[in-house]
């Protein structure tokens, strides 16, 4: 039946892989620039869990999105194959650190896996450059937003250790 064009296509796992390793190399990018952002800014560890998900969940939208875009189809497919890749690749740190699972964790898989099969689609849609680009200053818009939550905890900390005293000068009853 393979001559009559019935046969269902294969999915084609080395694009699978080069589309994953093309995602990490965008993950590291992200988490070096984003690393130096936390080490100029002076950010705490606080800081550092929701930076690493952003940077995770862009290497898995542009892996999906690479992928879908060599496939021309089956774009869903494509992001659910990469995000889950991106999630098993979390998962396995995530043990070997000893950590156990968990609720923000599984947060960040389902960030992760939402993130593949966004990039997927869009990598299969006919969106033009202007669309992918104000998708791009969004993305970075709410970055900065959630760096600029991190930098005014840590000054409510530094705030309100001034006026913390050992011992209050009277007890309410």
């Amino acid at each position: 039946m393979s001559g009559n064009g019935n046969s269902p296509a294969k999915f084609p796992a080395g694009r699978a892989l080069v589309s994953f390793g093309a995602g990490c190399c965008v993950t590291g990018a992200c988490m070096a620039g984003l690393a130096a952002l936390m080490a100029q800014q002076g950010l705490s560890q606080d800081a550092a869990w929701p930076m690493a998900t952003c940077a995770v969940s862009a290497g898995s939208l542009f892996s999906g999105w690479l992928m879908a875009f060599w496939q021309k189809s089956r774009g869903l497919l494509c992001g659910v194959v990469q995000g889950a890749l991106f999630v098993f690749l979390l998962l396995c740190f995530g043990l070997l650190s000893g950590s156990p699972l968990q609720e923000m964790q599984l947060v960040r898989f389902g960030v992760t896996l939402l993130l593949g099969c966004i990039g997927g689609v869009l990598g299969i849609l006919q969106v033009s450059e202007g669309v992918i680009i104000k998708l791009l200053i969004y993305l970075s818009i709410e970055l900065r937003k959630g760096v600029r939550i991190a930098v005014h905890r840590k000054f409510c900390e530094l705030f309100s250790s001034l006026f913390v005293q050992s011992d209050p000068p009277c007890r309410p009853s």
